[in-house]
């Protein structure tokens, strides 16, 4: 009875103990090596003062193997007529998330995947009116989980594992080329991204060797209570 009680003990210890490893090491598998946020950005492209109605651009150097990132603001449209209006991006091209508006009243999300042909297209709306405010939000969390939201409703929640953006190049009031410019007003946008990186420390040799040796003992006391004392005496020498 005595060494039942023993083997319990070890058996729900290792257990725990593993558990608590695995789950720490899971939590601090990424370091991060870049967090960035601004907010109050406006855009007006037919303000008469240049600094509102210039493109707000901003560039990202570093890299990340994983990220997340977070916007919101609020646009009126003046007129989609002229053509492709990007509202934002995160990189030149199709290398990162765009906002697109498409005659004659379509607004759509372009962002990169690791799948041919390289992109993919999130519908958001088919019936923007022009003179008419809208808040929309954009979110991706490192597992590449995606939220898009138009005026408070939610259009996509879910993870999307062909995901391969880029965050370098983050202009408000244009995208894709210099063509595309936005024609409306975006005003009091915030952005915020974190890049990380796999963090070495917690998947070492070391860390793995241990969570072995953790699994392997909690897997002996498991099979200790198992068997009958003919197995669990002569291990323990009594």
């Amino acid at each position: 009875m005595n060494n039942r009680r023993l083997f319990i003990t070890l058996f729900l210890a290792t257990g725990v103990a593993l558990f608590a490893l695995i789950l720490g090491t899971s939590a601090f598998r990424y370091r991060t090596v870049r967090s960035f946020a601004a907010t109050g950005i406006n855009y007006d492209s037919r303000a008469i003062n240049q600094p509102l109605f210039s493109i707000k651009h901003f560039i990202e150097h570093k890299v990340g193997s994983a990220k997340s990132i977070e916007i919101a603001f609020d646009m009126k449209v003046f007129s989609i007529d002229a053509g492709d209006n990007d509202v934002f991006q995160t990189a030149p091209l199709n290398d990162g998330l765009l906002l697109k508006l498409t005659r004659p009243a379509s607004m759509a999300l372009i962002a990169a995947t690791d799948q041919p042909p390289g992109w993919k297209v999130y519908g958001i709306s088919g019936t923007l009116e022009p003179g008419t405010w809208h808040h929309f939000y954009l979110s991706v969390d490192p597992t590449d989980r995606i939220i898009i939201r138009l005026d408070g409703k939610t259009i996509v929640d879910a993870p999307d594992t062909e995901l391969s953006y880029s965050i370098s190049d983050i202009e408000f009031g244009s995208g894709f080329n210099i063509s595309s410019k936005f024609d409306g007003e975006i005003h009091n946008a915030s952005i915020r991204y974190d890049l990380f990186q796999p963090n070495g420390v917690a998947k070492s040799p070391l860390v793995l060797i241990f969570e072995a040796l953790l699994f392997f003992a909690n897997l002996l006391c498991l099979f200790l209570l198992s068997g009958d004392d003919t197995v669990a005496r002569p291990l323990v020498g009594t």
